[in-house]
């Protein structure tokens, strides 16, 4: 509580915000004397393997952090399984130990000094665990075919029974969190439904593979140039780059029921991530489980499952509670909390002599904290940093690192009629060139590779990456240099959003080709330019199943409907699914889908900000 590297992100007493939003922390505070403060205490094990490639060094850490402190900056792990039943005693006996204090200073408050200055009264108190099922099975004391949260029915598993029983003050039961990582993207997603999806589809993993060999890159994905179902280890990254674009892969392709089943469990997943909610995110996010468990009986039809008896299939529906009363989920995804193996353990382990590893495994911990604590003070004795209060949209490089004419910029970025487009921006946008030079085919402008947009903050998506990156550079042929054989680069060109007035009022999408600066002896203009080609407006509804808004290419006199526009214009980038069909065109390749494919789904699910605006 007085470590200050966590000063200014500490909270006192329940707000509704972070893990001090839940229900859980209000009643316990009425339940405490006045000006008592509560340290909701969370605690984390795992069983990890300390040697690589080979041997047999084990460590058991157990993390403590305490609700307190900001979810962006506390400590948390998920666990693995220990099936012996001696195991299992001994990990209990050994929770005994280390917990006991918590008995006392649950009872009795304790004087602490927090980050803050101040001296509190705080009373620990257990409020979360986190681990994986079966670690939550073992904590419960319960068979793994059980719910360690709820008494359901083994046999009543897979059915949508959501709990709203409020949650009584340290009962070990509820506080098992939910686990984003182990039970939404390993579990419900990708060991089940993708699986069952690609099942339904034609040919199977050859068909679905297809696609995501084809599909679109964009800077924040990863492209499976070679498909998925060679992929044997999978990490985090991977299971959710694959839910960003997979809806993607089966419209068209896979059954429209089972098309309807799968955007219910991305859009249950999307939520589940939102780092701020409010009843009415809730009800959507139950709503689009319930939308699930509806559309499920599909997989049966099918032929593909005969019963939905599954343990991660009835955990997700503790979810709503669990957000409710502990905060929201991210504050407790595993996925967020893996490096602690690699720092604090593993690391470790592989700085020591490997002779009493454990004592200098904690010896080097403590020093580390000690650094960072000495840090944080001397930078306290420092002058404040002040900061800039005019928020940049967008940034770009201060001298551009390429030059073009005409008649370069019309062959190497196939920006057609670029004289007439910058005409026309001329005219719309009053510029006055009456001094100007005029346009020739030997006018050399500056061109920019790429611009960087400083998005707004969303609370449902703080942690994500708010600088979003617009390229447009020209395809290079391969050359011999003294280096050797320079391989081949295709173009790059995104895909961004424009409008004003809000998402989807008077917004249209448009492809990038060309970024450039005016000239000052043609003409005088603040920001840069984009040469960009238009897509359609949108139409005012998605369409059936996959509920997906479609994009089409904008044409004027059955020309590509192009223009030249301020960068100022571009609000993000965005990500079009190709309209594959039932079978993909073996000639379509990712670098040159965009050209290729005669239409396009807008992906909602490129960021959870674009979930959460679209």
């Amino acid at each position: 509580m007085g470590n200050p590297s966590f000063k200014e992100h500490q909270a006192y007493a329940p707000v509704h915000h972070e893990m001090w939003t839940g229900n859980w922390w209000w009643e316990v505070q009425d339940q405490l004397p006045d000006g008592a403060t509560v340290a909701p205490i969370i605690p984390a094990s795992d069983e990890t393997q300390l040697s690589t490639f080979s041997g047999d060094k084990k460590a058991w850490p157990l993390y403590l952090t305490v609700g307190n402190i900001e979810k962006r900056v506390s400590l948390e792990c998920f666990s693995k399984e220990w099936r012996s039943v001696e195991g299992c005693q001994l990990f209990h006996d050994c929770m005994k130990k280390m917990l006991q204090p918590l008995i006392e200073k649950g009872i009795q408050a304790t004087e602490m000094g927090c980050s803050d200055g101040f001296i509190r009264s705080i009373y620990a108190l257990l409020a979360a665990y986190i681990a994986d099922y079966p670690e939550q099975c073992r904590i419960a004391c319960c068979r793994e075919n059980s719910c360690p949260q709820c008494s359901v029915k083994p046999w009543d598993r897979g059915e949508w029974k959501p709990r709203s029983s409020d949650l009584p003050l340290c009962n070990i039961f509820d506080s098992m969190t939910p686990d984003l990582l182990h039970q939404m993207h390993k579990g419900i997603f990708s060991d089940h439904t993708s699986k069952w999806a690609r099942s339904s589809v034609e040919n199977g993993d050859n068909e679905i593979d297809a696609p995501f060999c084809a599909m679109p890159t964009h800077p924040s994905l990863r492209h499976f140039k070679n498909g998925i179902s060679g992929v044997t280890q999978w990490t985090g990254g991977e299971y959710q780059s694959m839910a960003k674009v997979f809806l993607g892969t089966v419209v068209g392709a896979a059954d429209d029921g089972v098309v309807r089943a799968i955007h219910c469990v991305e859009d249950y997943m999307y939520y589940a991530h939102f780092e701020s909610h409010c009843d009415q995110s809730l009800e959507a996010m139950e709503a689009s489980w319930g939308a699930f468990h509806k559309e499920k009986q599909v997989f049966v039809d099918l032929g593909i499952r005969k019963q939905f008896n599954i343990p991660k299939m009835h955990n997700v529906c503790h979810y709503g509670c669990s957000i409710r009363s502990r905060g929201t989920l991210d504050g407790y995804n595993s996925e967020t909390t893996e490096q602690l193996y690699i720092d604090l353990a593993k690391a470790g382990y592989c700085a020591s002599n490997k002779r009493k590893y454990m004592v200098q495994m904690t010896a080097v911990q403590r020093f580390a904290s000690y650094l960072q604590i000495s840090d944080n003070e001397d930078e306290d004795e420092g002058e404040a940093e002040k900061e800039d209060q005019d928020i940049t949209k967008y940034k770009f490089a201060k001298r551009p690192p390429l030059r073009g004419t005409v008649t370069s910029i019309e062959k190497d970025y196939d920006a057609d009629w670029f004289i007439w487009y910058l005409n026309e921006f001329f005219t719309d946008y009053s510029i006055d060139r009456a001094n100007g030079d005029p346009l020739t085919n030997d006018t050399v402008f500056l061109i920019y590779k790429q611009i960087h947009l400083s998005l707004p903050s969303l609370p449902e998506a703080l942690s994500e990456n708010q600088i979003d990156i617009v390229h447009a550079t020209h395809a290079e042929l391969e050359v011999w240099t003294w280096k050797g054989l320079t391989p081949a680069k295709p173009a790059l060109t995104s895909t961004p959003d424009f409008g004003t007035n809000g998402y989807f009022s008077g917004l249209q999408a448009a492809r990038v080709y060309l970024l450039f600066r005016l000239p000052l002896h043609i003409g005088s203009y603040s920001h840069p330019l984009a040469y960009v080609r238009w897509f359609k407006p949108f139409n005012s509804a998605p369409v059936k199943d996959s509920l997906l808004f479609k994009l089409l290419y904008s044409t004027r006199m059955r020309e590509r409907h192009c223009s030249i526009i301020p960068v100022t214009q571009i609000m993000q980038t965005c990500h079009p699914y190709p309209n594959f069909g039932r079978s993909v065109n073996p000639l379509w390749t990712s670098h040159q889908i965009l050209d290729q494919a005669p239409s396009f789904y807008l992906n909602p699910y490129l960021w959870h900000r674009d979930f959460y605006l679209f």
